[in-house]
């Protein structure tokens, strides 16, 4: 073996280099499996409150019109159309109504309703549950 190969091969320069290589491609991983969960749960929050709004208006209309007895099956219903489908076998969302009492916008004029559904993480699963339940509230009138 020639005098250049030993040295090569026995050399111990470079491998900083590599070992911080492959500690900032393992972060830069990690930073992107933060913001693929963050994105995908910001997604599912306006989706519900999408689906609040929705089942909060179609409540009050119900109310509104004397129909006061319907008015969870009719939230159930708008809360379906919406992605939100509380007949689930395995994790159904929830649509929950009631009259505030506190605040500025209480008394039985208002309808605060209240959606929640468990949304599956991708990465976080390895920090916490695959579950993570997002509640989000609509109030109308």
């Amino acid at each position: 073996m020639s005098v250049s190969r030993r040295l090569f091969l026995r050399g111990d320069t470079g491998q900083t280099l590599v070992v911080a290589a492959i500690f900032m491609g393992l972060v830069a991983i990690g930073f992107l499996a933060i913001a693929v969960d963050a994105g995908s749960l910001f997604r599912q929050r306006r989706l519900a409150q999408s689906a609040a709004d929705a089942v909060s208006q179609a409540a009050a209309e119900e109310v509104a019109l004397g129909n006061t007895s319907d008015e969870q099956s009719v939230a159930n219903q708008v809360a379906k159309l919406n992605g939100f489908d509380t007949t689930l076998a395995t994790n159904p969302a929830s649509v929950v109504l009631s009259t505030p009492t506190t605040g500025s916008f209480k008394g039985s004029n208002y309808i605060q309703a209240v959606v929640s559904k468990p949304v599956h993480t991708i990465f976080l699963g390895a920090f916490s549950s695959r579950l993570a339940n997002m509640p989000v509230s609509a109030l109308a009138i």
